[in-house]
């Protein structure tokens, strides 16, 4: 059964044990005077031109001067009946998906920076063979040059 309570701008699909209002254990309506914004019996949802109306101002008063009434009643609603925003929900989900990423990101960017560095020095090694590839060339045929280090452990040995 649904009752109407203008009062409160809204409709109650009474339900004893998901009610607001606090009513006796053998109640079959609610209190209409006690009822509570945000209630689960609620049908419908709050309007702006129920908010307005609650508020004794015009709506588009109460949308451009005094939005903080309409935010403080959506707040007392939250509370009551303490829910989450939709948003705040919605924005938890897209942090911790992005907290997710920026970690994959990270264990990437890092496996990145190791391959990065290993290229660096294989170009290093390469570059100093063909360094000494290209010496080799310049001399003639009948040349061989002695490594460095034979050359420095074997200066002291000359007559």
């Amino acid at each position: 059964m649904l009752f109407d309570n203008p009062d409160a701008h809204l409709i109650c699909a009474f339900k004893r044990d998901t009610a607001l209002c606090d009513p006796d254990s053998n109640a079959s309506a609610p209190n209409q005077f006690t009822c509570r914004l945000g209630c689960g019996n609620a049908v419908g949802s709050l309007t702006v031109v129920a908010l307005a109306s609650e508020a004794g101002v015009h709506r588009m008063a109460l949308l451009k001067r005094h939005a903080d009434l309409k935010n403080e009643s959506c707040e007392r609603v939250r509370a009551e009946t303490k829910q989450v925003p939709e948003a705040k929900t919605r924005l938890r989900k897209n942090v911790t998906k992005l907290k997710e990423r920026v970690s994959d990101l990270t264990a990437e960017n890092s496996g990145l920076n190791d391959r990065v560095t290993q290229l660096a020095l294989a170009g290093t090694v390469l570059a100093d063979r063909l360094r000494k590839a290209e010496e080799q060339a310049r001399l003639p045929e009948n040349v061989l040059r002695f490594p460095k280090t034979w050359l420095l452990g074997q200066q002291h040995l000359a007559p």
